[in-house]
Formats: C-alpha cells, structure tokens, sequence
C-alpha cells in the first residue's frame, strides 16, 4: 500500500515540474514578444525634443540627424523645439515622457554638462533620468574680436586685461551656456580679469562685439565664420586642443602653455527617457554609428565646424559624466553662484 507521504511528495514533484514548464513558456513568449517588439520598432512617428529655438547650431546639428534616422528607420523623426531656461525645460519635458522608444532628446553641454551644477533645483536628473544613445557632434568654439580691436592675439588681449582690471567685457549667449563657461575657464586659467555680459542668445552678442560695445565673444564656428570671413570679426583662437579644418589659420588656445590642457567644445549627443527598452536602445544606436559613416552627413557637419564623431551609449555615458565633473569644478571656482 502506498503511503500518505509518497503521495504528498509526488505530488509536490509535480506541481514544481508543472511550475517549471510554466515558467519555461512564459520566458519563452517574453522572449518572443521582445523580439518581435525589436522588430516592428518603429511602428509610429519619433519624436526628437531640441531643447532650443529653430535655426541655432543645436537644432540646425539635431535635424540633419533627424533627417538621417527618418530614412534609417522609414518612419518620420519630427523635432520638437522646447527652448527655455538653458535647456531645462525642454530635458524637463523629456524626461516626463514615456520610456518607449518614441521620445528622444537631444542633449547637450548645457543639459548634460552644466546645469546640473549651476541651478539648485532641476526638474530632472541628468544621469537617473536618462538613457544614453550615442554622442553625435563636437563643435570648438572660437574667440572673436571686432575687426576694429587692438589685439592680433590672445597674449596681447591678456597683457590688456591684467593692465587695466575689469574693463574688458566678453559677451555671451546667457548665463550658463558653453559660451559663458568657456569664458570662466579663460579667465580663471589666465588670471585675466574680464567681466561676463550675459545676453539672450549668442546672435545679440555677435552683433555687439563687431558694432565694439562688448570687446570679445565666444561663439561656435558656424555662428562666426561668415563673420570672421567677410571681415567683421577678427578670430583670435579656438577653444579646442587642435586647431579647426575650418579655420585653419586660427590658433588653438592650447597652444598658449597657461592652455595647455583648455579643451571647451558645444556637443550634442542622442538620449531617450530611463527605462527605454533596451533592444530599442541597440536599434538607435547601431543606425546612429551607420548614419555617421554617411558621407553627405559627414559633409554637411564639416560646413558646419563640426567633428562628426557617432559614439556607442558607454562611451557617451562616460563622457557626460566627465563633462559634469568638469563643469562643476569650473563653477565653483569661479563664483558664480547658483541659479534658481
């Protein structure tokens, strides 16, 4: 006669197998579902947030990618322009959206480099919030000068600015902005008391160091160059460790000693909301490094000043992590003082 505990034991046998097979097909359907969702990916319209007006270097820089990805993945990549509050809105507005592969953001130094040390409270989290994708574009800066100037070159401009502390001015798009930043660090790496004239927008500064009512600006290249070329501007350096194909004549400021390590560049970079699945996540970035070995994309970021460098989400992650590093050490040194 079988025992009551036989039973009792058999039976448990059986229900962990029965568990087991279960568990089995639901991983096997998950597997398949996800596979199939990688698959159909995109089935809809994408949206990329710029957190910045139409017509500046970001949006001109997020929909030459746009334009690509759109062919890529055979769906529209519409771009959103969010500006306000140094970018914060926009990344604010990202950051609140669904975690599904349709929403993307392009990021930036302002959002992913500086803020998060310069404002005391964020609506997001640059790190927590978001998913990197892949860093697209770096574009230096150039240091600009009315044609009208005394100064040839950068030394000259130091010399002035220790002898007469305070009254050269450098204009820049807004506080907080890489313009502004790569400011700070010339003056805290020179020892040259200049004094920042915030502006909305860098076209108002522009406009105002060629008329000679600021004496210098920081600017992206593209903003500059048909300025610099027609002779209203007089470059004195770029802010990278080498010196731009496009303004090949112009020096780096690394060249200078007290420069040697100055290496300030505007960069723009692919990321989606936390929690973006992650066969999504390879699906951009793999079409993001295919659409960077483009040559028409390649030609048309080199109009621009700007290195075409398409990075996988480690390489970026990593990078986004040292530029805050970097920018918060700037801030503090600088005594900026926090922003509300």
């Amino acid at each position: 006669m079988i025992s009551t505990r036989y039973l009792n034991t058999t039976r448990r046998l059986q229900a962990a197998k029965s568990a087991l097979l279960f568990g089995i097909i639901v991983v096997a359907w998950l597997a398949q579902t996800l596979s199939a969702s990688a698959q159909q990916y995109p089935a809809k319209p994408i949206r990329l947030i710029v957190p910045f007006a139409a017509g500046g270097p970001n949006d001109i820089s997020a929909r030459i990618i746009a334009d690509a990805l759109s062919k890529s993945l055979r769906q529209p990549v519409v771009v959103d322009n969010r500006p306000g509050a140094s970018g914060n809105i926009g990344a604010e507005a990202a950051a609140r959206s669904a975690a599904d592969g349709y929403t993307l953001f392009w990021a930036q130094a302002a959002t992913h480099g500086i803020n998060p040390s310069l404002y005391r409270k964020l609506g997001y989290d640059a790190m927590r919030d978001f998913t990197t994708i892949a860093l697209i574009v770096s574009e230096p800066l150039v240091l600009v000068t009315s044609a009208a100037s005394p100064w040839s070159d950068v030394k000259g401009l130091i010399a002035a600015a220790k002898a007469e502390p305070n009254r050269i001015n450098f204009g820049s798009g807004g506080v907080g902005t890489t313009p502004h930043m790569a400011g700070d660090l010339f003056r805290l790496r020179a020892g040259a008391p200049i004094v920042h004239v915030p502006y909305r927008g860098n076209g108002p500064a522009i406009a105002d160091t060629i008329a000679g009512r600021v004496q210098l600006v920081f600017d992206g290249i593209n903003g500059s160059i048909g300025h610099i070329r027609n002779g209203n501007l007089k470059a004195l350096a770029v802010t990278s460790r080498e010196r731009s194909p496009a303004l090949p004549g112009v020096p780096a400021l690394s060249e200078i000693e007290m420069f040697a390590d100055y290496d300030v560049r505007s960069w723009g970079g692919v990321v989606a909301p936390a929690g973006t699945p992650p066969d999504v996540v390879a699906r951009l970035s793999r079409e993001l490094i295919e659409i960077g070995q483009h040559a028409e994309v390649q030609r048309r970021f080199a109009d621009l000043g700007a290195k075409l460098a398409v990075t996988t989400p480690k390489l970026m992650d990593d990078f986004v992590r040292s530029e805050m590093i970097r920018w918060r050490e700037v801030i503090e040194s600088s005594g900026i003082g926090l922003l509300d």
